[in-house]
């Protein structure tokens, strides 16, 4: 297992093309009484970190490398993250690809509502540091 060092998420208030049919709402700011999204059913984005401090590994062969990749992703209406973008990641490739296979792994979300009940996705950015020096405690 490796630790993730100053893991945070920040909303991102963009809102989505509306070239993409399936995002038929992106919400760019959440209004008073609307609601975050709900990892797993009851818990909050810092059981969301713990999740991925937790199921996160290194990729083969580049277990010593330091490494960050930075990847923006959709609570999606229908509880499930997609829509990854990789802001920033090394030129090895299989670092953006473990974190994009792990968030697809994630446990179901309840999306963010607005506060009339309506279901919107949400965007988050999340950082996430491979630190050898850590994973070697």
């Amino acid at each position: 297992m490796i630790a993730i060092i100053g893991i945070t998420i920040v909303l991102m208030f963009k809102p989505q093309s509306v070239s993409q049919p399936h995002v038929l709402k992106t919400i760019a700011v959440l209004p008073e009484g609307g609601q975050m999204p709900i990892f797993n059913g009851n818990g909050d984005i810092n059981d969301f970190l713990r999740w991925v401090m937790t199921n996160i590994q290194y990729p083969k062969g580049l277990e010593d490398k330091p490494a960050r990749v930075v990847i923006n992703f959709t609570v999606q209406k229908d509880g499930t993250l997609g829509l990854f973008k990789v802001l920033e990641a090394p030129k090895e490739k299989a670092y953006e690809q473990t974190v994009i296979e792990l968030l697809k792994r994630s446990p179901h979300w309840k999306p963010a509502r607005l506060s009339d009940g309506e279901e919107v996705n949400m965007e988050f950015t999340l950082p996430v540091f491979f630190t050898p020096e850590v994973r070697k405690k």
